[in-house]
């Protein structure tokens, strides 16, 4: 064999060489672009579901013990989050959330987070779709008819529930919702 063949050969396995990695990358490439897909849209379902949960959650704590149907504004807690006396008893089964500074093992009774602010600072490890490595992150607080945030109470409460997941997802996603008394 001379020098010019055993040069051509040489180039030639180059050449198929990077073909195989560019498929190789190609096909990578696209199923990085699906799983991110698909946690995005079980990010937006995650959130979604949590949001729920906390809609069907009373308003304030102070409402439904007074005399009257209606309340001021001003009766509303102003505290945000679960009280020194809440265990964070939201989901049934699966690893225990957690809510800072409060860690507990997760039973199968909601009945601690009995309101919406109770959820301010709440997190949620979750998996969905097979994908694993989901957090949720809550924050609850005053908004006005507008969303613009408020340091006094008023007859809104936003909610918001950012997403991430650092093994498929670049980006915390954030999905709100505003509550009204």
């Amino acid at each position: 064999m001379g020098l010019g063949q055993t040069i051509l050969t040489t180039a030639f396995l180059v050449l198929i060489s990077v073909a195989i990695i560019n498929i190789v990358k190609m096909v990578s490439d696209k199923d990085v672009a699906y799983y991110e897909k698909l946690a995005i849209q079980q990010s937006g379902e995650l959130s979604h579901a949590l949001l729920e949960e906390i809609a069907t959650k009373r308003f304030d704590s102070q409402v439904d013990t007074s005399d009257y149907g209606y309340m001021s504004s001003g009766d509303f807690d102003y505290a945000m989050g679960a009280g020194s006396t809440a265990v964070n008893y939201v989901m049934p089964g699966g690893l225990p959330d957690s809510y800072t500074p409060y860690r507990s093992i997760r039973g199968d009774s909601p009945n601690y987070f009995d309101d919406v602010d109770d959820y301010n600072g709440y997190v949620r490890s979750a998996t969905s779709g097979g994908l694993t490595g989901f957090r949720l992150w809550v924050s609850v607080y005053y908004v006005d008819r507008s969303s613009v945030p408020k340091t006094s109470q008023t007859y809104y409460k936003k909610v918001d529930v950012r997403v991430s997941n650092v093994i498929y997802m670049a980006d915390t996603l954030t999905f709100s919702r505003v509550i009204a008394y």
